[in-house]
């Protein structure tokens, strides 16, 4: 995500800079994917922001929500109602400086992530960020037809292609659990 200038002693961003990959790396760090707020670390690796302590838990209250909402504990409606709940109670204005679009607010710089969520549902592509179907990530699918299931075809696309043959195919390790090896018994 980038911080286009400050204003008025807030952030103005433009909504076509952000990155819904800095979410996704958000919502993928070890403590978001536990229930927890990230740490300093994690938020800066994952968006760039050097945050507050109340900017960390702010980090960790969105990546429950979108979390609750990718696995359908929460409907998509609700999750608005959060985010607008959100935005109204840090001031966010939108505003044009130099002939482009930006918003702004007094609050934290987390702003941003629920104004990249509320960008991403309102421009219909919010369904593209997907919890994977082979682990526990998530994952932003930027295909042309937008039907992954997996983060990776080549971890994630290769297990399950490769279990789902050797369950047809009859592979048993000795110990004769499905077998990881390729060994039959």
């Amino acid at each position: 995500m980038k911080i286009i200038e400050s204003v008025n002693s807030g952030y103005a961003i433009t909504i076509s800079t952000l990155d819904p990959q800095s979410l996704v790396d958000l919502l993928n760090t070890p403590s978001v994917r536990h229930g927890q707020d990230p740490s300093a670390d994690e938020l800066e690796r994952a968006t760039g922001f050097i945050g507050t302590r109340q900017d960390l838990v702010e980090a960790g209250d969105i990546g429950r929500l979108l979390r609750a909402n990718l696995s359908g504990e929460l409907e998509t409606g609700d999750l608005l109602q959060e985010i607008n709940e959100y935005l109204r109670s840090h001031q966010a204005t939108l505003e044009i400086i130099d002939g482009r679009l930006a918003i702004s607010s007094n609050g934290s710089p987390i702003i941003q992530l629920y104004l990249l969520v509320a960008d991403m549902i309102a421009s219909g592509i919010w369904h593209r960020v997907r919890k994977c179907l082979g682990c526990d990530c998530i994952f932003y699918d930027a295909s042309r037809n937008g039907k992954r299931v997996w983060c990776s075809m080549e971890i994630c696309g290769n297990r399950a292609k490769v279990g789902r043959w050797r369950r047809k195919h009859g592979a048993v390790c000795t110990c004769g659990d499905v077998c990881t090896c390729g060994r039959r018994k």
